[in-house]
């Protein structure tokens, strides 16, 4: 026999899954730039239909002479938070690995994804994704990646370490 805690918690996880799973959420992204800012950090913003609340993921990618995968993005106030989040249909972040180790000037990939199991923004599962280059993993889950290529400057390595963009330097 149920517990009324007990049902009551299965009645909204049931509501929340049919809620977000009955919103198709389409995700998008524009205005997606990357600026290397004066004070020495790559920074990426943008824009998206992701639902605020998103958790994000960026990754910059060296092409040739193979693909890989070279720095991940990180909050601007990391450590801070760990998570960069969709605000107000908009995202910002940037890669302290860049200013740590340095990036020759040239062509890079630039690879947004959603992060898994953002269940009480898209659903059990991200099961809200869908549509054009949203994946069904084989765990069942819903997952999403976009990609343009960016032309980014010679940044050179520092060897002082880089202060949050919040914090006093006084």
């Amino acid at each position: 026999m149920f517990h009324k805690s007990s049902l009551f918690a299965l009645c909204l996880a049931l509501l929340v899954t049919v809620c977000a799973c009955s919103l198709d959420i389409t995700p998008s992204f524009s205005d997606v730039g990357v600026t290397y800012t004066q004070e020495g950090r790559l920074v990426l913003t943008g824009k998206t239909t992701l639902p605020d609340g998103t958790k994000l993921s960026a990754l910059l990618l060296q092409l040739t002479p193979e693909r890989k995968g070279l720095f991940g993005d990180a909050p601007l106030d990391y450590p801070a938070s760990m998570d960069v989040v969709v605000k107000d249909g908009r995202f910002a972040s940037w890669f302290p690995g860049v200013y740590k180790n340095g990036l020759r000037a040239g062509r890079y990939g630039l690879q947004i994804g959603v992060l898994p199991n953002q269940d009480r923004v898209l659903g059990i599962k991200n099961a809200a994704l869908e549509g054009p280059g949203v994946v069904r993993e084989p765990d069942g889950s819903k997952s999403f990646a976009w990609e343009k290529v960016v032309v980014l400057p010679d940044i050179t390595a520092q060897r002082t370490q880089m202060l949050p963009a919040n914090t006093d330097r006084s």
